[in-house]
């Protein structure tokens, strides 16, 4: 199954698999992150911008987001607002012919990124898409973290008025 069907199927119960998730304190770091490191310009280019939580709440601070995301179906559920839209692409091969001040990669998009081609890739295209001296934000797996993990399991009940999900999820931490 391509990447994108897999990301297709999952867009039915993304927003309900993270509901609980603290889209408004991330965003309000990543806002006092671009102002200590002196962004000045409004223009943010976000990889991997699943249903557009972050760029919407981002629009809401005077930011201009345009969301790139490999799914055609989340695509579609991303609510556009004044200043966010997001379009179907892939972070690998991109190209809009212009710049940004930002180029964000939230919730773990670079470590979806499975071969160091498509690690490559990615970084080239976030790069074509910054101005000198933009700024690339992204965030990781924690390595030292995910090794070090007691073995778990874990269980997620989530309902809405469509869909009851279990999410049962098995965390073996292991050592190198």
């Amino acid at each position: 199954m391509s990447d994108s069907l897999v990301f297709d199927a999952y867009s039915r119960y993304y927003d309900l698999l993270y509901q609980d998730k603290d889209y408004e304190g991330e965003v309000e770091y990543i806002d006092s992150l671009l102002q200590a490191y002196g962004v000045t310009g409004c223009e943010l280019m976000e990889f991997g911008s699943g249903t557009g939580k972050h760029g919407r709440l981002l629009a809401e601070k005077g930011y201009n987001i345009i969301g790139i995301e490999l799914s055609d179906s989340m695509v579609q559920k991303a609510q556009k607002t004044d200043g966010f839209t997001c379009q179907q692409g892939d972070i690998r091969t991109i190209s809009l012919g212009r710049s940004f001040d930002t180029v964000l990669a939230l919730f773990h998009v670079v470590s979806y990124q499975t071969t160091n081609a498509d690690i490559q890739a990615m970084f080239q295209r976030a790069a074509e898409h910054l101005q000198v001296g933009g700024l690339f934000v992204f965030d990781v797996w924690y390595s030292s973290a995910v090794y070090n993990l007691k073995p778990e399991i874990r269980v997620k009940r989530m309902t809405s008025t469509l869909s009851f999900v279990i999410r049962f999820t098995r965390i073996s931490g292991f050592k190198l």
